[in-house]
Parts: C-alpha cells; structure tokens; sequence
C-alpha cells in the first residue's frame, strides 16, 4: 500500500486524528506532537492546515506496535517475528516506466523547497527540517542504499545534509572520495509507502538494499521509477521526491542544533555537506510526512 491507503486504514482502525485549525510548522506542530507522543496509546497525526504551505503534514505514523503491524497487513501480536522472517527475504524492485510521484515536476530554476511545510519541531533546532527524507544512494561496489538522514533548510535549492561515521551514507561518500569522483547523486523521498518506511531503520550488511526488504515485507516488489536529473530509482508511490548532488569538494555550512531522538539537543556542527537541489517531483496533492524526534514516553 502507499501512504495515502495507509492513511484510510489508520483512520477506520480509529488511530487517526486529524487537526483541522492551522498549525504554525515552527515550534506549533512539534509541540503538539510532542503532548501526543507523551500519551499513553495516542493516535497518529494529519494536519490539514499548515500556515505558510498548501500541503497537509502527517506525523506519529509508526508510534506504536499496533501501527507498525496495520503498516505492514498482519497482527499486532506477531508484528516482530514476522517483520523479522519477512525481513530475511528481500524481494528485488520492479522498474516500471512512470509513477505518481512524478505527476507533477519543477526543475532548476522552478525548484523551492520553501515551499514544502518543512518543519522546526525543537525550540532550539538551528532552522527547519526535513527529518522523515529516505535517501537513495549508490556506491559502485556496494550497489543501493536507503535510509533516512537528517536535512536543514539552507536556501530555496539547498540543504545540509548529515551523513554521520558508521552509517553507509558515510563510507558511500568516503568512498567516492577516494575514487576522486566529482559529483556524489541523492534521491530523497518523503512520504514514502510504509513497508519502504520500516524497511528504512533495518541496518543489514553493505550491499543489501532496503527497498528489497521492503519489498520481503509487503510480499511483493517495490515499483520504482527513474530519476528525472540524476541516476538513481525512487518509490513510484512515494508522495515527494527531492533529486540532489554533493559537489565533491563542495559547499559547507554550519548545521544544527538539532533535537535529537534521545531527548537532548546536539550542538551544532560545523563545516556540514551542502547539497543542490536539482529538481523536485511530487504527486498532485501531495501529503508531507515530518518526524518529531524527542525523548520516548
């Protein structure tokens, strides 16, 4: 299922609330997922209203066990040994010649991702956020990669984006580093469907991608479409995708602060990756996921 069927299960099963009254992306939104993250049991979060952006933003989408196991089609009381077993079988991604994510698409100088409801969700986050984006990246010999890294709003075309040691986003750009490639490509896909989601916080060996366990987790494969600027694949169902490239040497900046998931604000980090948006695609209407990172009730 993509997110937008996600969205219709949560919402019969009664794990939906919906915001109708605007919300401010900066501190408001965050706040209130903050109040409901604290709550026993509290549904996940759609706001229809987000001042400054067309575009309504879900959130506290996996905040719970019975969620991870309506994501994925199965029961709440087996939801890990079956994530687990599903997980050990990946299932290849199907390419196929269009999607929805690319209804709707603006390059060069027609990319503003201002425009998107990105969000401050800490009080003392360093600027706005994307902080649910699923990057797609590729290493000649480790082959695809998937995972979600932290970015902060730079310029209308520009964000950071933290690639941290230990993590293959790390040794991918080490690597092309070392091979003295100049140009380092990033697909990045915000509301994504949700086995692609889970699949996103599993860290197999290096060579193993995580579409392709997305892919075991539905039971079926992931379609994914080409990029329109660059040489990558993304989810065809994905609702937003942002086409990127780290010039290498390239631009850096200061990045943070940032509240992490730990409950403490990270101090801000200096000298962080610049990356150029090339272009971004989108579904028509699409839905913006943000993820409040703070400390576990």
């Amino acid at each position: 299922m993509d997110l937008r069927e996600f969205l219709d299960n949560l919402e019969k099963a009664g794990e939906l609330h919906t915001v109708a009254a605007q919300v401010d992306p900066k501190h408001e939104l965050g706040a209130i997922c903050k109040i409901f993250n604290e709550r026993p049991n509290s549904p996940a979060l759609l706001f229809e209203n987000v001042k400054g952006s067309t575009i309504p933003v879900v959130g506290q989408l996996l905040a719970s066990d019975r969620r991870v196991a309506l994501a994925l089609g199965w029961s709440q009381k087996n939801v890990f040994e079956e994530t687990v077993r599903r997980a050990t079988t990946p299932i290849p991604t199907r390419l196929v010649a269009s999607g929805p994510c690319q209804e709707v698409v603006m390059e060069g100088s027609e990319v503003d991702v201002t425009k998107l409801p990105l969000c401050t969700n800490n009080p003392r986050d360093g600027g706005p956020y994307i902080t649910a984006g699923h990057v797609i990246i590729k290493d000649p010999e480790y082959g695809n990669n998937l995972a979600i890294y932290r970015m902060m709003l730079v310029s209308k075309n520009e964000v950071t984006i933290r690639f941290t040691p230990g993590h293959d986003g790390y040794d991918f750009i080490k690597n092309a580093e070392k091979r003295g490639q100049k140009n380092f490509e990033v697909a990045v896909c915000v509301g994504v469907p949700p086995a692609v989601y889970v699949a996103s916080q599993f860290e197999p060996r290096a060579g193993v991608f995580e579409l392709e366990i997305a892919g075991g987790l539905a039971g079926a494969p992931v379609d994914v479409v080409k990029c329109r600027t660059i040489d990558l694949e993304v989810p065809a169902l994905a609702e937003i995708v942002l086409e990127g490239e780290l010039k290498i040497p390239g631009k850096t900046g200061d990045e943070g602060p940032f509240g992490e998931f730990c409950g403490y604000t990270t101090a801000q980090v200096p000298n962080e990756r610049i990356m150029t948006i090339k272009a971004v695609t989108h579904r028509k209407n699409p839905i913006y996921h943000n993820i409040w990172l703070g400390k576990p009730p």
